[in-house]
């Protein structure tokens, strides 16, 4: 299931460059439930290390480190990318990239 949802309604929004986080310590920041809309959540969690997403209903995809706090879904060479949003040392959102199309999901947890 593609993070990158249907919904016609685009959020301009351009994540502020940030520290990488491509050490485990560091990618805690980034665990959390984040939201597309009250009824399409993401939770995103270390294992092994390496961060990991869930969508509601779906099944269990890596994130694979691409630079600074950008992450491919699925595999390195994958089009859909995610971009993680800190503000003051915490993750308050990331960015779906899907070939173009983005969308911005809110930490909720």
């Amino acid at each position: 299931m593609p993070l990158v949802g249907t919904a016609t309604q685009a959020t301009p929004a351009t994540p502020s460059p940030a520290p990488a986080t491509t050490t485990p310590a560091d990618r805690t920041k980034l665990v959390g439930v984040y939201a597309l809309s009250p009824q399409r959540t993401f939770d995103v969690w270390l294992e092994n290390g390496e961060l990991h997403v869930t969508p509601s209903g779906g099944s269990k995809q890596p994130l694979v480190v691409r630079s600074g706090n950008t992450y491919a879904l699925g595999s390195s060479d994958s089009k859909i990318t995610v971009t993680f949003i800190v503000k003051n040392g915490e993750a308050t959102g990331f960015e779906a990239n899907d070939n173009g199309s983005r969308r911005t999901l809110k930490k909720i947890k």
